[in-house]
């Protein structure tokens, strides 16, 4: 590895690409250069330094990113090779979020492709300085003129700082000129008016803030130009972290591995200060710094700010965590599209395999690898099929099994319809909120946002800021097919709060239903996942790819005919065209080649039709509900999304004149609708004897108010009584000592003896019962609702217990069942208590379940 020197400056660079853009061979030739390797190595002979796990040098592709350490004069450089190939996009997305500096290597044959434009627009989005390398510049028919053109027409900031002529390479006369005609700085135009050059540090400026992009060419397979970018790095790059190594240790986790002894290794870039063998880091001790060239490292007692570095001791940091004094959140990564099911051979355990393989969601994130409770059966998230081909190596080397892949679903999103205002209210017995949130569709691909614009005469900040955690710390979802929110912007606009009663959670449940409540009154839009493409075939075959496209509902641009050749670019849903490859390669006799990227979601081709195969009634799902709760006579109802408005305690703001006028004439004249405190606090409060007059006058208001918003009256929903008994399932299992046995050898055995014996019990005594499970621990779990022998069950999401399943559920349904809590936590006690809830304990309810069973078998004479 090549010496560092504290005089030098240090700069972390990756090389990106297109697939078989000659990436690999431009770093292994930057190795050879600076004196890292004697020779170059060759992906065809399988003996290059940073592709060198297996799959790599089989498939001839870069598969996991990779780090090398090189030297120029004045610069000591990080190189971070990523994956070039679609299916790997998140690998080569989690480096970015660590350099410096990017090197994008364009193909001079292949020019622009689908995946470019893909990685084009995340340098964008992460702000990174690029170095163009146009690799290839040796085969026939590549003229730097016409490659310049089609380049600068891609973006007008791409400036030629080479010339390759007859094999080799040279400064271009119009050098300064074109960075100074690039500029949209008018003070460096004048100075290279004035002085006819640009100095180094204005160069570096330029190109550290994205204002010029410069541009090399040459061969890397045959070394032509390579040292012109080297030069180029070496003067026209800056050392950002040079005045940080004082200031206290902070970095950025980018990736996290096993070595081939099973240690856990933490990838971070030090973004600040010094970090040492043996620091404690959170709670957590490091025990080893290590830095890689290749699968080679050196151990190193201490690191500084700039750096690349793996450590091991830490075992809680996941890829994306700021560490230290560093808290930048990272960009979120792209996500793939397609959600497969993994099953194995009938002799192999899937739930213990489960747990053998889930240290692969912290190797690669973007799997959100999870366990489904009710089918169980691994649920993962992947790109495309050299994905799912690499994954099952990577199974059956780790576990020596070889897993299934059925066939993949989309993945959906839905986004808002149209602007809204959603709102929402809770407020069961000594409970009180209400929130009014503006629901507006945003940018495509711009996820979830949200912003205040409410007084704090109204209220206060504390609560606005709840408001706004709660909007962001979840996942909301849509109303046609249940499938994740974004796209939306929220701003949180007017709500209030009670000095004695609000609770935080109380605003988490007024946020979460005014939410719902808005897209069931706006409606919501499908989107779907789209892939770009570009499709290279013989020209006599165009008239059938175009039908094809057209049948696969694909936009397109015009064919462009290069000789015998034709190149078709476009766009169109993953749905139709994730297969389309193989298709291409029959009907072309192998001639012709099909490539995509991801280019976001967008409007559903065929909604209908989804919504048909993926059946959702937002109104039944529990975790998600769109009605609100209020309060009257003492005890909490629920009130349906449509007629939620008619009942709330503050008006929206953003009314019109006209109907702002007729709320405040009808809600002063005829009654004073915002209510005051102190009825709030009476009807909370459950006050019977000299309250009753307010309560009779509350519930007047309702009614009247009701037959103004809807244009006819309105009865207040009268509180159903029927009854539903809750259980604590893993409480239960471990108070009653047949389950307790059984689940030391087989804890599913004992949930379904537990399933069964409940299902008996609901058929004596006719009470609905809801079984909740403990689902907190495990990683990736997103939580399930199934019936079994006519019992609710649900398992809770990761890092969400029973208890607070139990909690939010009863106050959520407060009023409108009596309801039973089976178990032995004094915590869930005391807490249903308060929700109105009769509580027995995991025994009695064991005696109240042989007691009734005892009964039936008296009443029938059944021996």
């Amino acid at each position: 590895m090549a010496e560092t020197t504290a005089e030098k400056k240090h700069i972390t660079i990756g090389i990106l690409a297109h697939v078989d853009a000659g990436k690999t061979t431009l770093s292994e030739e930057l190795l050879y250069e600076t004196g890292v390797r004697k020779q170059a190595g060759r992906v065809d002979n399988g003996d290059t330094l940073l592709d060198h796990d297996e799959m790599e040098r089989s498939r001839g592709i870069t598969i996991f990113s990779k780090q090398a350490e090189l030297s120029t004069a004045e610069t000591d450089i990080t190189l971070l090779d990523t994956p070039g190939h679609v299916d790997f996009t998140a690998e080569m997305e989690r480096t970015l979020q660590v350099l410096d500096y990017a090197i994008l290597v364009i193909s001079a044959s292949d020019r622009i492709q689908a995946h470019t434009k893909t990685v084009w627009r995340l340098l964008n989005e992460y702000r990174i300085p690029v170095f163009l390398f146009v690799n290839k510049m040796d085969q026939p028919d590549n003229l730097q003129s016409e490659i310049l053109t089609e380049l600068q027409d891609f973006s007008d900031k791409i400036v030629a700082f080479s010339c390759y002529e007859q094999g080799t390479v040279d400064i271009p006369e119009d050098f300064y000129e074109s960075i100074a005609m690039a500029s949209e700085d008018e003070t460096i135009l004048n100075t290279y008016m004035e002085q006819g050059t640009l100095s180094d540090a204005y160069i570096q400026t330029m190109i550290k803030q994205r204002q010029i992009i410069p541009c090399y060419f040459g061969s890397a397979l045959k070394g032509i130009g390579v040292d012109a970018l080297l030069n180029g790095l070496d003067a026209y790059t800056t050392d950002a972290y040079q005045t940080l190594t004082e200031a206290p240790f902070g970095a950025r986790v980018y990736k996290i591995t096993r070595d081939e002894k099973g240690n856990r290794l933490a990838h971070i870039k030090v973004m600040q200060g010094t970090l040492s063998v043996r620091d404690t880091v959170g709670e957590e001790k490091v025990t080893q710094i290590r830095i890689y060239n290749g699968e080679h490292y050196q151990t190193v007692p201490t690191v500084t700010a700039g750096h690349i570095c793996s450590i091991t001791g830490l075992e809680t940091a996941q890829a994306g965590d700021g560490i230290g004094d560093y808290s930048d959140n990272p960009m979120a990564c792209i996500e793939p599209v397609i959600s497969y099911t993994i099953t194995f051979d009938e002799a192999v355990s899937t739930r213990l395999m489960y747990t053998k393989i889930k240290d692969l969601d912290e190797e690669l994130p973007e799997l959100h690898l999870s366990w489904n409770e009710p089918t169980e059966t691994i649920q993962i998230m992947l790109m495309g099929p050299v994905q799912i081909e690499i994954l099952t190596q990577l199974i059956k080397n780790r576990c020596g099994v070889v897993p299934t892949f059925d066939s993949g679903k989309i993945l959906y999103k839905e986004t808002i319809a149209q602007p809204v205002i959603g709102v929402g209210h809770f407020e069961p017995l000594r409970h009180y909120a209400e929130a009014h949130i503006r629901i507006e569709p945003a940018e495509r691909g711009s996820g979830v946002d949200a912003s205040l614009d409410c007084s704090e005469d109204i209220l206060a900040k504390n609560w606005q800021r709840l408001v706004y955690t709660h909007l962001l710390e979840r996942t909301h979802r849509g109303t046609k097919i249940g499938a994740p929110l974004t796209d939306v912007h929220f701003t949180v606009i007017n709500g209030r709060a009670h000095t004695k009663h609000t609770e935080g959670g109380d605003f988490r449940q007024a946020t979460y239903r005014a939410v719902r409540q808005g897209l069931m009154e706006a409606g919501t839009i499908i989107l779907e996942p789209e892939y770009d493409f570009t499709l290279e075939i013989p020209a006599s075959m165009i008239g059938h790819a175009m039908t094809d496209l057209q049948s696969m509902y694909a936009v397109m641009e015009a064919p462009e005919q290069l000789g015998d050749r034709a190149i078709i670019r476009g766009h169109g849903p993953v749905a139709t065209l994730r297969d389309y490859q193989l298709h291409v390669r029959a009907f072309t006799k192998g001639q012709g080649e099909f490539q995509v990227s991801f280019r976001g979601y967008m409007p559903c081709h065929n909604e209908e039709e989804v919504i048909q195969t993926h059946p959702y009634d937002p109104e039944a799902d529990l975790r998600n509900p769109t009605s609100s709760v209020f309060c009257a006579h003492g005890s909490g109802f629920l009130v349906p999304w449509d007629q939620v408005k008619a009942y709330m305690h503050v008006s929206d703001a953003t009314d019109t004149e006209q109907e702002q006028a007729e709320y405040t004439v009808h809600s002063r004249e005829n009654f004073d609708y915002s209510i005051g405190l102190d009825e709030i606090d009476a009807i909370l409060s459950g006050q019977t004897a000299n309250q009753n007059a307010k309560k009779q006058i509350y519930k007047k208001k309702i009614v009247r108010h009701t037959e103004t918003y809807t244009g006819k009256a309105s009865k207040v929903i009268v509180t159903p009584k029927e009854k539903r008994l809750i259980v604590d399932g893993y409480n239960v299992i471990f108070a009653w000592e047949s389950l307790t046995e059984l689940a030391k050898t087989n804890l599913d055995a004992a949930k379904d003896k537990l399933i069964s014996l409940l299902s008996n019990y609901q058929g004596i005594t006719g009470v609905k019962t809801l079984l909740v499970f403990d689902g907190y621990k495990v990683k990736g779990n997103h939580g399930s609702t199934t019936v079994q022998e006519d019992i609710e069950i649900v398992h809770t999401k990761e890092n969400q217990t029973a208890d607070q399943f139990i909690e939010a559920y009863t106050h959520e349904n407060e009023g409108q069942y009596q309801m039973t809590v089976a178990t032995s936590d004094g915590l869930i006690q005391t807490i249903t208590r308060g929700a109105g809830c009769q509580i027995i304990s995991s025994r009695e309810l064991y005696s109240a379940m042989e007691a009734a069973a005892k009964e039936l078998r008296e009443m029938y004479d059944i021996k």
